[in-house]
């Protein structure tokens, strides 16, 4: 799940990037910055979820999942403030682009890795 999820948000910020540098002036590199923030914003959430303890309880797990989110918000928000604020030639559509297309990509990842995951045994 851990794999399909950052594989998904890697390989759509390597798409937005390749078409932004093919088709406009400048925007590739703030696509790739935020793509990359988007790929460690998921990265935190998904190993939260996915690769830490299996929880016995259902509030065990809604409280995990509450914290992955929070902090998937805060490292978005923190990187993104400190992007914005250190890099002079950053433009925003390729940034929105970068960041986007990873944060999309990687919930379809997801929710493409849970749809391979059944518990169920075929019917002959």
């Amino acid at each position: 799940m851990l794999g399909w999820t950052l594989g998904a948000a890697a390989v759509a910020t390597a798409i937005a990037v390749a078409l932004l540098a093919a088709l406009t002036e400048g925007q590739a590199r703030s696509a790739l910055l935020g793509g990359g923030i988007g790929l460690v914003a998921n990265g935190y959430s998904a190993w939260r979820v996915f690769a830490g303890p299996v929880k016995t309880s259902a509030e065990a797990t809604l409280a995990n999942l509450y914290r992955a989110e929070f902090g998937k918000l805060v490292i978005t928000g923190a990187l993104c403030a400190l992007a914005f604020a250190l890099i002079e030639e950053l433009t925003a559509a390729g940034f929105l682009a970068g960041l986007v297309s990873a944060l999309l990509a990687s919930t379809l990842g997801a929710i493409i890795a849970q749809g391979g995951e059944t518990d169920e045994t075929p019917v002959h």
